[in-house]
């Protein structure tokens, strides 16, 4: 029971991230998730999850954390990376950046942003790393409760690690 009740807690976590992210990131109306992209999928406790738009996001069954990426090549779509940020967190309330810097990542420009807020009175956590990449736009997101975010961090930066987009 316990376990159904944070999985329910995640999903509804994830439709604001789900349907502002995918929807937007690419300042499109019709996304076109990227092609060729090569990771290591997050090793247990997470477990894959399908979406609607074909990006991927996994769950963890320990703690409700998740990873995910949301891609965009759809012509015509070219936000900066600030707008890319913003989309990212756009579903989030009562928003505390916390850190944000400019990086290199997968050969490109980048920009990583670590904000607290809440999403429906829940108080959360995400690290975002938004990039663009030979005209598509990129968000890899780990988000979860605060109190439980630190525990699987280095799950999300070892995916982080291996994702190469084309």
């Amino acid at each position: 029971m316990k376990n159904h009740k944070l999985f329910s807690l995640i999903i509804l976590f994830l439709i604001p991230f789900c349907l502002t992210g995918c929807i937007s990131i690419g300042i499109s109306s019709s996304p076109e998730p990227a092609k060729n992209l090569s990771y290591e999928s997050p090793k247990a406790p997470f477990s894959a999850h399908k979406i609607k738009t074909g990006d991927k996001i996994w769950l963890s069954e320990k703690t409700g954390n998740s990873i995910s990426f949301i891609s965009d090549c759809s012509l015509n779509s070219d936000p900066s990376l600030e707008a890319l940020e913003i989309d990212a967190l756009s579903g989030i309330e009562n928003i505390e950046v916390q850190e944000t810097n400019t990086l290199e990542y997968n050969q490109r420009k980048a920009k990583k942003t670590v904000a607290k807020g809440s999403v429906d009175g829940i108080k959360i956590k995400v690290k975002v790393i938004s990039f663009k990449k030979n005209s598509c736009n990129y968000n890899l997101l780990f988000a979860g409760k605060q109190e439980r975010f630190e525990s699987e961090l280095s799950d999300f930066d070892k995916f982080a690690e291996s994702f190469k987009a084309p």
